[in-house]
């Protein structure tokens, strides 16, 4: 996976699997269905910082998949859930233009 636009910082907690999450968490990045703002119909792609632990904010890039998707979502303090199927595995919110420590 390429290094994504570093304008586009986020913070993602995965759910554990007893509250419906994934049982095995991805270790360094991600493409899943997201839901921003009540729209649910794009694909986020995530760039971990950290290897993700469930119950743990981990730090990361994340961008659309597609050029034409709404970037003016990812802005600072956007609330977004990274989808499994219809079940949410993760929730995230958009930080700033640099990774929180």
């Amino acid at each position: 996976m390429t290094r994504l636009d570093p304008d586009y910082w986020a913070r993602i907690k995965f759910l554990g699997p007893e509250e419906g999450g994934m049982k095995n968490l991805p270790e360094s990045h991600l493409a899943a269905p997201v839901k921003i703002e009540g729209v649910s119909n794009w694909t986020l792609l995530v760039e971990f910082l950290a290897e993700p632990t469930a119950g743990e904010d981990v730090p990361a890039l994340v961008d659309f998949l597609a050029d034409e998707a709404p970037r003016e979502l990812l802005k600072p303090n956007t609330r977004f859930q990274l989808l499994q199927g219809n079940s949410v595995v993760a929730e995230g919110v958009v930080t700033s233009g640099e990774p929180a420590a």
